[in-house]
């Protein structure tokens, strides 16, 4: 049985799966590509404990699920929209070995505009936090808030002072100050609070933790497979400590769920 490669081989099998998504137009390669950086991106976590690797494998995954994402808009399966999810959009989906769930967030994560990506990717590189879908939605969202507060206050000022242009009588001094466009607009400026976690919220989360656990089984199934097949087959240490992590996040993110789930429940009562 192939030991795990060191922290080296594992950034060079990065690289590698980075130069072919770049190269792929084949959806099915793509969502394959995606799958093997998240192997990747978790093995550094939790077994290498490499920053630098984990990274490296979640942008590479992102960039996958991003390009994915865009070629299923094109396509107009429409995993991504609640209109239309039909049994035949789900048999084409599963066709392609793609969750309609994971259809909608990659066409999420593929909407965010490139400059925001890549932003947030050079600031978590350049912090040294972690990279995650989670993040980068994250930062999506304050960037498209500072956008619309940005913009709204653009729109009110102009309307202001075409407001005040036209109330002006027209032998009016137009150098003298005038308070009326602070009164007309006493909101201007002021930030919209966020209202507190609402079922959308909740939702999110609950997909969110959906997904880790998703992960956390599919990574499971990799470890334990070669051992399921090959009677002879050795568990390496390092194999070992993987299975007992990923079981031990798996409970966590289960518990977790659970723990929403009855939350919720709480609330809706």
């Amino acid at each position: 049985m192939q030991k795990l490669e060191p922290q080296a081989g594992q950034l060079a099998k990065i690289d590698r799966l980075a130069i072919q998504l770049a190269e792929s137009d084949d959806l099915a390669e793509v969502a394959e590509i995606r799958d093997k950086c998240a192997f990747l991106q978790d093995m550094a976590r939790t077994v290498f404990r490499n920053l630098d690797a984990q990274n490296r494998a979640a942008a590479s995954k992102l960039r996958a699920e991003r390009k994915a994402g865009k070629m299923l808009a094109a396509m107009r399966l429409r995993g991504g929209d609640r209109r239309s999810s039909g049994h035949g959009d789900r048999l084409k989906l599963q066709d392609l070995g793609i969750s309609h769930n994971d259809s909608k967030r990659w066409q999420k994560r593929a909407s965010i505009p490139d400059e925001w990506f890549e932003a947030y990717l050079a600031t978590a590189e350049k912090l040294g936090e972690e990279i995650s879908a989670s993040g980068l939605e994250r930062t999506a969202r304050k960037a498209e808030r500072a956008a619309r507060s940005e913009e709204g206050l653009s729109v009110s000022a102009n309307d202001g002072c075409a407001r005040d242009a036209k109330d002006r009588p027209a032998n009016e001094n137009t150098n003298r100050p005038d308070d009326r466009s602070e009164v007309e607009n006493p909101a201007r400026g002021e930030e919209v609070s966020e209202p507190g976690p609402s079922g959308v919220a909740l939702r999110g989360h609950a997909d969110e933790l959906l997904g880790n656990a998703k992960g956390h089984c599919d990574t499971l199934a990799r470890l334990v497979s070669p051992l399921a097949q090959d009677p002879d087959a050795e568990l390496l240490p390092a194999t070992r400590r993987g299975l007992v992590r990923y079981v031990d996040e798996l409970q966590r993110t289960l518990n977790e769920l659970l723990n929403l789930s009855e939350s919720k429940n709480e609330s809706g009562s």
